[in-house]
């Protein structure tokens, strides 16, 4: 066999090893999309509800980790909600941005601070997070 010969059969292979890839890493992407998409709705509709302030700080502390995962997602890493937040800062208008930073701090404080959120507080974070969600994976 040709050495030319060998080179192209050898491209070919790797030519359909990355389409075989590209293909089965792009379904996970939308089976992770789909999973993050149904699972903010479920907080969104929970949110919606007569609930206690401890439901109320749980669905912040979840609505963050979602956040986060559809941030790892769309960056294609693993880094923290902050640092992919501030990466991301090009994504969104300066209102949104700030917004949805109000909202990871007030997670913070929920976290570390014991802190509970008023109404108003948690109404404006929902709305951020679930705004900043289906951006990040629509």
């Amino acid at each position: 066999m040709s050495t030319n010969l060998t080179i192209v059969i050898i491209v070919a292979i790797i030519m359909v090893g990355l389409i075989l890839y590209a293909a089965t890493s792009t379904n996970r992407d939308n089976s992770k999309k789909d999973a993050l998409l149904g699972k903010a709705e479920q907080l969104r509709k929970l949110a919606d509800q007569p609930i206690t302030d401890s439901e109320m700080r749980d669905i912040i502390v979840q609505f963050d980790s979602l956040l986060s995962k559809s941030l790892q997602l769309k960056l294609y890493n693993s880094d923290s909600c902050g640092d992919n937040l501030k990466k991301a800062k090009s994504l969104f208008n300066k209102s949104s941005y700030d917004a949805i930073w109000k909202a990871h701090k007030l997670r913070n404080d929920i976290v570390h601070d014991g802190a509970t959120p008023n109404d108003r507080e948690f109404d404006q974070a929902v709305k951020s997070f679930v705004a900043v969600i289906y951006k990040l994976l629509g």
